[in-house]
């Protein structure tokens, strides 16, 4: 019978600890600087100048109580992050060597980040049947921090509609209305709105970084497997 220690335990540990090392030094903020870089300058001064008249707008149209201000300044941030989300961070720099798989699988910068985390795994010589180890691993993990992280959609939704409902109340009340005092509520809204779309650009959420995880170790168990048939 094999006796268990802490030999044991490490050996069979430590290789996703490799893994997610290699899969957290493949950072959003890095790949995005690579998006960022790699992108076209007349894109990223269009995103720049986009987000810089959405918020003069914003703040113009509370100081004349403008509301066609406001409109043409929300026209403006939803163009802005448009710019920034299909024209930066989800166009490769070897667009034109993937061509359909970047349409397919390269969004979000997928593609920069399964690069980075393939060579750092490569460089720690993770091979075929380390990955299918790992794998295994990992779910067991994901179940059970899904078992342990906070459910926030009710709490999310509970505060999406008292702020819905407060601001129906506010446009209700005529005085408000001609002080201003609820046009400048919507800009804030608006504002906040618009750089947490951006936030979640950047940082989808926890459980889809998970899958992410997941799909890079697929990509790279897909590619391990199409080598040995070649």
């Amino acid at each position: 019978m094999a006796m268990l220690s802490d030999a044991s335990l490490r050996h069979a540990l430590e290789p996703a600890v490799v893994v997610m090392n290699a899969f957290r030094k493949a950072s959003s903020w890095r790949a995005v600087h690579a998006a960022w870089a790699a992108s076209k300058r007349r894109d990223r001064w269009c995103f720049i100048g986009l987000s810089v008249l959405f918020i003069s707008l914003g703040v113009g149209c509370v100081w004349l109580n403008d509301r066609w201000l406001f409109g043409l300044a929300l026209i403006f941030g939803v163009l802005g992050i448009w710019i920034f989300r299909c024209r930066v961070i989800d166009r490769h720099p070897l667009r034109h060597a993937y061509g359909q798989l970047d349409r397919y699988f390269g969004l979000n910068y997928r593609f920069r980040r399964y690069l980075m985390f393939r060579a750092q795994l490569q460089s720690e010589g993770i091979d075929l049947n380390t990955i299918d180890r790992v794998k295994r691993m990992l779910v067991i993990e994901a179940k059970l921090h899904e078992s342990r992280r906070p459910k926030l959609d009710s709490v999310a939704g509970t505060v999406v509609s008292f702020v819905a409902g407060l601001l129906l109340a506010l446009s209700t009340q005529e005085y408000l209305m001609k002080s201003g005092w609820t046009l400048l509520i919507f800009v804030i809204c608006m504002v906040a709105l618009y750089f947490y779309v951006l936030w979640k650009s950047i940082f989808p959420g926890h459980r889809h970084t998970e899958q992410e995880l997941e799909c890079f170790l697929t990509w790279h168990a897909e590619e391990f497997a199409f080598a040995k048939q070649n």
